[in-house]
């Protein structure tokens, strides 16, 4: 099953793949088990050749799989609630060491959006 993947979430994918997002060399903590409203394939409705799957990499992480058309990237996330707002920490990794995204997320009428 493919699930609706909001205009805001490509602006998401985008952010990922360009790396322009709020970005630090401290995590946020990793405390919370995954959301399994989370998981699956989201795709934009308008190019289902570019989307986001989530699955289950640990109990408390999940592996996001950015495909654009032949092309995939893998990378592990995990979300923290902070005064109710779902933040999806993306950990990434280059020589300098570990660096950690932050996204807003929520869930509306099964769609996903980022702020």
């Amino acid at each position: 099953m493919t699930k609706k993947l909001t205009p805001i979430f490509c602006l998401l994918l985008f952010l990922i793949v360009t790396s322009c997002t709020l970005e630090s060399e401290f995590s946020l903590p990793n405390n919370e088990a995954i959301d399994s409203e989370l998981l699956g394939l989201w795709s934009p409705t308008n190019n289902p050749k570019e989307s986001v799957k989530i699955e289950r990499h640990t109990d408390k992480r999940y592996k996001l799989t950015l495909i654009d058309g032949d092309d995939q990237e893998e990378l592990i996330a995990y979300s923290t609630t902070i005064r109710e707002r779902q933040i999806l920490t993306i950990i990434t990794e280059d020589e300098v060491g570990l660096s950690y995204q932050f996204y807003g997320i929520s869930m509306i009428n099964n769609s996903l959006t980022y702020s």
